[in-house]
């Protein structure tokens, strides 16, 4: 086992641990991160599952498939900017989750391509 005792300087400062080796030093680190991990509550399921069905709410107020070639497999449609001002909106910070609410407030500015679709409207914009 390790040893740890508490001292204090002076009166005035603050305790400090003081340990025999680094290796009990070491170990206490690694029992502190245990109980922090330990209280802790994992959100990420409940979150996860909550922006997909609000990713699912945006694709399906804006028809649910792709406006070019009719494919609705949600895991290849991708919301689009009607007015081709998506960078100016990133730059704006408008990315996952914000773009989504974004999408939910304001359907008009967007549609919804698939990304083959998406990627050729970019290049063809690009002149390619």
């Amino acid at each position: 086992m390790y040893s740890v005792k508490t001292v204090a300087v002076t009166p005035t400062e603050k305790r400090g641990r003081q340990y025999a080796t680094p290796e009990a030093k070491e170990q206490d680190r690694i029992r502190q991160a245990k109980y922090r991990a330990a209280k802790r509550y994992d959100y990420s399921g409940a979150s996860k599952r909550s922006q997909h069905m609000k990713r699912v709410r945006a694709l399906m107020l804006l028809g649910g498939k792709c406006e070019n070639c009719g494919n609705n497999d949600m895991r290849v449609l991708d919301f689009d900017h009607v007015k081709n001002n998506g960078a100016e909106h990133r730059r704006q910070g408008f990315i996952g989750h914000k773009m989504i609410k974004a999408v939910l407030q304001n359907p008009t500015d967007y549609q919804v391509l698939c990304s083959n679709c998406n990627r050729i409207k970019y290049f063809e914009s690009k002149g390619y």
